[in-house]
């Protein structure tokens, strides 16, 4: 029984059951303690940054002792956004973590992750006044896509990109 996940800071983390963190480390891969042991659905809404925050560093730790990096862009792409939910002081950390979820996923050939951190490192860009490095970083990643135009992750690049443009 899955919930739905949408992986944005509304919604962080897909989860099986209500109750969370059931398991341990020890007996559960990354990516199932980021989507079914994490924290529970809109964590940082309610204020708990920290907390998912928390959760993330957790699954980054399974991830390397047990050599399961399945996950480990989306888990820097999260870190990157709970960062920013913290405070914008936590800008330079942010975006240290959108560059490394980016070269992972680059390594790992999911270019749909790719442009899920590259998109967060445009809003960032955009933010801090870098305008056109935002734009041209995102256009060439949205420029790799030529169907599934109407998927919610393609939707936005579109949005951003005429946001920013």
């Amino acid at each position: 029984m899955r919930r739905r996940a949408r992986n944005d800071i509304g919604t962080l983390f897909e989860y099986a059951s209500p109750e969370p963190r059931q398991a341990s480390p020890n007996s559960c891969p990354s990516g199932r303690l980021l989507f079914t042991c994490g924290a529970r659905e809109g964590s940082s809404k309610a204020g708990k940054v920290q907390d998912a925050l928390a959760v993330v560093a957790e699954a980054l730790a399974v991830a390397q002792k047990n050599g399961d990096h399945f996950y480990d862009a989306e888990l820097y792409r999260l870190k990157g956004d709970l960062l920013l939910a913290q405070s914008a002081a936590t800008a330079t950390e942010a975006e240290a973590c959108f560059h490394q979820a980016i070269e992972i996923s680059h390594r790992q050939a999911a270019k749909a992750l790719e442009l899920r951190a590259v998109m967060r490192l445009a809003h960032l860009w955009h933010k801090q006044g870098k305008t056109s490095s935002a734009r041209e970083k995102l256009s060439e990643n949205y420029g790799w896509f030529t169907e599934g135009l109407d998927t919610p992750d393609l939707k936005e690049a579109k949005a951003v990109l005429q946001q920013i443009s």
